[in-house]
């Protein structure tokens, strides 16, 4: 009878204690699951829209500064006219009288849309602002910002600052922002996450932004602010699903090339632009096998025939050729990325 009750009450115990064992993985379990799934921090999102945002900053300098002369050279031709006009001002001034009126309302609202002409600026008229603005209106959705057509009717047009030199201040204050308040939030998360040279590239890239753009170094701002981008597309990797954690890097690798190549063919460095193909090449498969695994083969098969395209726009060496299939293809790498990032 004791027996029978010291080996129930044994029996009992080592329940207990298998179940306490049991219930204790599984916390384990479900501790590292949570934090395999960790969320992608903000800042690296916000990071890349900040380095967009100079980009397109920057490409308003040479238009800019092809439209200063001009506007320079138009106010001089203002000034001697209204000198010619004041030699005989006394002597016309009782003609005018009558109908001075209206032609004064007439100048005057004829220069005021003059003026507007030459302070707006179209995207066709950029070299990046159609391409980045691609990129843009993706994270305006996930934002929930409002896309309707009168809204991106006036997104088409651009006010442009009236010198060149007020673009630059603008840019070193973006940068600023970027390196003071996200760049030393993002790097503490990181820290651990991703690999310490990763780190490293991106701050000597930043560097190397800051100065170009103290020197007002239009091309070398461009170029860094590009390549920031590539080195944001290593820090992915450990925020993405382990079926596209190879691809989901590779497919924001894919954006930095259509930007490098689309800046290589304006000054017309198509050898470079050919390196760029050759690498969107290499890349293309692991993005593909990515979005098998998520049953996306259709969104492969549509940025194919973009990258086709793509290819054969470079081929010919025409820079707005070049320009309108790096939009399109732009835009299917941009839903590629929606895509991969979705969980489960």
């Amino acid at each position: 009878m004791i027996i029978t009750r010291i080996k129930a009450i044994f029996l009992s115990s080592l329940i207990f204690f298998i179940l306490l064992t049991v219930t204790a993985c599984l916390g384990e379990e479900e501790k590292e699951e949570a934090e395999d799934e960790e969320e992608k921090p903000e800042e690296l999102e916000e990071i890349e829209m900040t380095i967009l945002e100079i980009m397109e900053q920057t490409d308003m300098v040479a238009l800019v500064e092809e439209i200063e002369p001009a506007q320079a050279q138009e106010n001089g031709e203002e000034g001697n006219g209204n000198g010619e006009e004041g030699n005989d001002e006394d002597e016309e001034n009782g003609e005018e009288e009558n109908g001075g009126e209206e032609g004064d309302d007439e100048e005057e609202n004829g220069g005021e849309e003059e003026e507007k002409e030459t302070e707006q600026i179209t995207f066709e008229e950029t070299i990046f602002m159609e391409v980045i603005q691609v990129e843009k209106e993706d994270n305006d959705d996930e934002t929930g910002e409002e896309n309707d057509q009168e809204n991106d009717e006036e997104d088409q047009e651009v006010e442009i600052p009236e010198s060149s030199e007020e673009i630059w201040d603008d840019i070193k204050i973006s940068i600023t922002e970027l390196y003071e308040e996200q760049w030393d939030k993002l790097e503490s998360e990181l820290k651990g996450e991703v690999a310490n040279e990763d780190l490293d590239s991106f701050e000597e890239v930043l560097d190397e932004l800051t100065l170009a753009s103290t020197e007002m170094d239009y091309m070398g701002t461009m170029k860094a602010a590009n390549e920031l981008t590539l080195s944001l597309a290593a820090f992915q990797e450990p925020f993405a699903e382990e079926d596209v954690s190879e691809s989901l890097p590779d497919s924001y690798r894919l954006k930095y090339h259509v930007r490098d190549i689309l800046l290589n063919s304006v000054v017309n460095d198509f050898d470079s632009a050919d390196e760029g193909l050759e690498e969107m090449t290499d890349l293309n498969e692991s993005v593909e096998e990515g979005l098998i695994n998520k049953d996306e083969e259709e969104l492969y098969d549509d940025y194919s025939l973009a990258f086709e395209d793509f290819q054969d726009s470079v081929e010919e060496q025409e820079f707005e050729l070049i320009k309108v299939s790096s939009i399109r293809i732009m835009d299917n790498i941009v839903e590629m990325i929606e895509e991969l990032e979705q969980e489960g």
